[in-house]
């Protein structure tokens, strides 16, 4: 089986939508909607449980340290300035042009639309805001944290707490992509019921007809974990 990429994980969101809005309609537009505000803000409070058990405040210094994936070398390039405010602007995006190459850019502009709020939200209630969008037709895309700018001294402290941190925060695709599917299911099912069921279950069909059978039953198996719940996490002291 092929190793979990974000092209699954992107295509997963895709063929959900796709499939939601063809079964489900105008209540399917809000059912994914929520589905990624649900998702996002699920990633954030994870996010937010290493952060306080290494004792770091829930800042947008610790947002931008505890991140929960990392992207393969050449598949993105962001630029993060941290004054007057903290701002990130990217040209390239693996969901961007997995969607674009896919002709399936409209579905994928759910997911660009709120899951970084919902990220921010869900970690503390952080407020960062969408200013362009690559999958809105946007050169780039680009966000900012209202009102927090970080300062010379305590980006050396976010250098630092960086390499002790290393790769413990960060999960594996296989981990994203099941827990994609479990916050879309949930929702798409109990706001479209039977029709929602349908969606989920032909969404399935086209992962499996693009990663395979064997990748598909993968994912519904890991699709069973507590999402809410923090996996195993070694942490670091913060001294």
């Amino acid at each position: 089986m092929a190793e979990v990429r974000i092209k699954n994980h992107a295509m997963l969101f895709a063929f959900l939508v796709r499939q939601t809005l063809n079964h489900c309609g105008e209540a399917g537009k809000a059912a994914v909607q929520q589905g990624v505000i649900h998702y996002g803000e699920q990633r954030g409070r994870r996010m937010a449980q290493r952060a306080q058990q290494d004792g770091m405040p829930l800042d947008t210094a610790s947002y931008l340290l505890y991140g929960e994936w990392q992207a393969a070398p050449g598949e993105t390039n962001s630029q993060v300035t941290y004054q007057p405010r903290v701002e990130m602007v990217s040209p390239i995006c693996p969901w961007f042009q997995t969607w674009r190459d896919a002709g399936m850019l409209a579905e994928g502009a759910y997911y660009c639309h709120d899951v970084d709020a919902a990220l921010a939200r869900g970690f503390g209630g952080l407020d960062m805001r969408l200013d362009s969008n690559l999958t809105l037709g946007d050169a780039t895309c680009h966000f900012h944290f209202e009102g927090a700018g970080i300062d010379a001294e305590k980006q050396e402290e976010m250098h630092q707490h960086a390499a002790r941190l290393g790769k413990r925060a960060k999960m594996d695709w296989a981990y994203h992509t099941a827990h994609l599917l479990a916050a879309m299911r949930g929702v798409i099912i109990a706001a479209c019921g039977k029709d929602g069921e349908t969606a989920v279950h032909a969404a399935l069909a086209d992962y499996a007809a693009m990663f395979g059978a064997e990748e598909r039953d993968r994912l519904l198996r890991d699709a069973a974990a507590d999402f809410d719940k923090l996996p195993p996490y070694e942490g670091v002291i913060n001294s």
